[in-house]
Parts: structure tokens; sequence; C-alpha cells
């Protein structure tokens, strides 16, 4: 927007990195604090003139290996009554994978994203430290029950850590609550 302003004159890699950052930040466009002013200066970025191909052959694509361990968890995907989906790793589970509890919590969180009628979504890890709860949701403010657990984050986006299954066993009764609430 600056350069914009200012009638700066940006090189194709400037608008380039430019433009890889909005991609991400607003995934794909994809998140609510898209605007129409993000569109414009994306607009804006792409007149300067460059590829988006190399941007997104890199941005999404993986090894074979990960692609692998992704399918792993999606075969783990379970639901509530409410179709809250999860998924549950125990600690022993954990040590099969060969990679580490950030690559499970967080790095598969997502495979549960696009599923067609969940609107939230949870992914739990046994760790050392308690389980690792990571929370996602498309349109419901979840970061009110990841504060219940002693956590927090954003709207669509939270995390806690909880002591045991039992815990586990309460928060996704409140997600499913929620959910029931919204139906």
């Amino acid at each position: 927007a600056f350069a914009m302003e200012q009638g700066l004159t940006l090189t194709p890699t400037a608008a380039k990195a430019l433009y890889t950052g909005m991609v991400t930040d607003s995934g794909r466009f994809r998140y609510d604090s898209t605007t129409p002013k993000t569109h414009n200066l994306a607009a804006h970025l792409l007149s300067v003139g460059f590829s988006t191909n190399d941007i997104y052959r890199n941005l999404y694509s993986d090894d074979f290996s990960f692609i692998r361990l992704r399918a792993q968890f999606v075969l783990k995907i379970q639901f509530t009554a409410q179709n809250v989906a999860f998924i549950y790793t125990t600690a022993d589970e954990a040590k099969e994978y060969g990679v580490d509890n950030f690559t499970i919590s967080r790095g598969m969180v997502n495979v549960m994203g696009e599923i067609k009628g969940v609107d939230i979504w949870v992914n739990f890890t046994e760790t050392e430290k308690g389980v690792l709860c990571e929370l996602r949701s498309g349109d419901l403010n979840i970061n009110p029950i990841a504060v219940k657990y002693g956590g927090g984050g954003h709207a669509k986006a939270s995390g806690a850590t909880v002591a045991d299954r039992a815990a586990v066993m309460r928060m996704l009764d409140d997600l499913d609550n929620m959910m029931g609430e919204e139906s």
C-alpha cells in the first residue's frame, strides 16, 4: 500500500516477495481479514510482472514422506455427535511416526480443515508435558474454549495444553455443545 500511495516502482522480485507474503498471510485470500483492498494490492503487485506458478508450486508441494504422514492422519479422523472432527495421537503413536510433536500437532491439524459439514476441528497430541490441543474453526470463535483450558490464540486458531485424556474429553464436550448451539 505504501509503495502504491507513494508512486514507488517495485521490481518484479520485490513485487513477488510481497505477493507471496499476502498469499501466505491471507491463507490464499481465504481468511476473514481479506478485503477488497487486499485484492487491489495483489492486482497491483501482479501488474509489475512476475509468474505466480513458482510461488504456488513451491508453497503447496511436499515431500512424499510428508504426504504419506498426512494420509495416516486423515485415516485417524473421528467425529463427535455434532460433527466436531478430531484426531487423538498417543505418546506411543507419536514416537512411531518419527517426527517431532510440532509436526504432529500443528502440522497435521488442518488435514481436517476441508471436510464438508465440519466447522470445528481439533488435533490432540500426547506429550511428556500433557496433551497438546490445536483448535481450529471455519466460522466460530473457539478461542474462549482454548482460554478455559489454559490456552489462547485467535478466534479461529487457538491452542492449549491439558493434563490428560479426561480433560480432552471435557474440551470435546464443550466444542460439541458450541456446535449444537449453532445448529
